[in-house]
């Protein structure tokens, strides 16, 4: 199958593909076109909507044949099309001195250790 699909893509040209993708965009037109004549006249009848049926078809094999049904391409980029960089800022306590964080987190346990006897001495005194 792939060898003849391989062959086939071979010996098309640019010109008669073109022609064949002509060819089947005015045979979807001309398909929808009788189906949905036909769709009006058997209005009354199951085959109307059968014939309905059949032109959505061929509207969508249109669509399809023209493109129309393809996704959209969104690209996010930053000004005049440069990428986007995300540049996290680095949290000032990043660049304190050794002695100065040592003294930062003995302040910091120092107040976890009163709000804990605090919390402490409230559970004391209730009854």
């Amino acid at each position: 199958m792939r060898a003849i699909e391989r062959s086939w893509s071979e010996r098309s040209t640019a010109e008669t593909l073109e022609g064949d993708w002509a060819r089947a965009l005015a045979t979807t037109e001309e398909a929808t076109r009788i189906a949905f004549a036909r769709s009006t006249r058997s209005a009354a009848t199951n085959v109307g909507v059968g014939y309905f049926n059949a032109g959505l078809k061929a509207q969508e094999q249109w669509i399809s044949l023209r493109g129309l049904n393809a996704p959209s391409r969104t690209e996010v980029s930053g000004p005049d099309g440069a990428p986007l960089l995300f540049a996290l800022a680095d949290h000032p306590a990043e660049h304190l001195d050794p002695r100065e964080e040592a003294r930062r987190l003995r302040q910091m346990a120092a107040d976890r250790e009163a709000a804990a006897d605090e919390a402490d001495a409230a559970t004391e005194t209730l009854p």
